[in-house]
């Protein structure tokens, strides 16, 4: 779950299979040149948070009574909701999806954990989890290489994919293992920032599929929910929503108290614009 303040008194709780479903919608809108990742891919980007699903339909307190962020949860937990979102492409048949999903959580337990805050127990799931994902990116890999000399296209992999917003692709150059992770990487962050409390700007750098752009300034236009993009990397401005819960900003005495509050609270849509500066 993403948390942000709302208002003067309100929280507004984001879902993390709609920040991902963000993430998806704006790789859709990426304005590609000579390549482009095939419909495998995309739908991974937008289904790469679907192991939060079921956390975030009972969603938790922190210490300090507020809902628990995923920047809150404890190791072994994220290990188990990225093991599940990775599970689920794979049982989709999406290995190519699934060996790039694997990539990116194992790049955040790799770059992102603090290993030195870690209690031994912690550290064993997180070496079992690195192993046994590393182990399953070269089955995977194996597996793609076999459909791939079957004939089978990873476009036709695209349409298992639940998400409207995220359509099958024609048939061009598809790109690098490499510039799909980072795709994944980008939009994932572009989703971060414009979902949380982020103000002010930041670069994200190493910007994929674009032959004229190494690097992109972010930033939250004072007062509006959306971005600014600069240099702008989408075919034109996007326009899109985002589903949240809206609560009380205040300290919940139990889990379960905070449960009902969600469950009894009607989902708002909010509109949200990605343009140039």
């Amino acid at each position: 779950m993403i948390r942000r303040t709302w208002g003067a008194d309100k929280w507004m709780l984001i879902p993390q299979v709609e920040h991902a479903r963000i993430a998806g919608v704006i790789a859709a809108a990426w304005n590609f040149r000579k390549a482009r990742p095939g419909g495998a891919i995309m739908s991974a980007i937008a289904n790469h948070d679907h192991g939060w699903a079921e956390v975030d339909a009972r969603p938790t307190l922190n210490h300090d009574g507020a809902p628990r962020s995923f920047l809150e949860m404890p190791p072994k937990e994220s290990f188990s909701i990225w093991t599940r979102s990775i599970a689920h492409l794979a049982e989709m048949k999406n290995y190519s999806g699934a060996r790039l999903v694997a990539a990116h959580f194992i790049y955040l337990a790799e770059n992102e954990i603090n290993m030195a805050r870690l209690s031994p127990r912690e550290a064993i799931a997180l070496g079992q989890f690195l192993a046994e994902h590393k182990k399953l990116m070269e089955q995977w890999k194996e597996l793609e290489t076999e459909h791939q000399s079957a004939g089978l296209s990873l476009n036709d992999l695209s349409k298992t994919n639940t998400h409207s917003d995220v359509t099958p692709l024609p048939a061009v150059p598809t790109g690098t293992f490499a510039e799909d992770l980072r795709l994944l990487q980008v939009c994932d962050q572009i989703s971060l920032l414009l979902c949380t409390d982020f103000t002010g700007s930041a670069t994200i750098a190493d910007i994929p599929y674009l032959d004229d752009c190494d690097s992109i300034t972010v930033t939250r236009p004072n007062g509006k929910f959306g971005l600014t993009l600069t240099p702008f990397p989408l075919r034109k401005n996007l326009r899109d929503h985002i589903s949240a819960y809206v609560i009380p900003r205040k300290p919940y005495a139990s889990d379960e108290e905070l449960q009902q509050v969600v469950a009894s609270t009607a989902p708002i849509t909010q509109e949200f614009l990605l343009s140039p500066a």
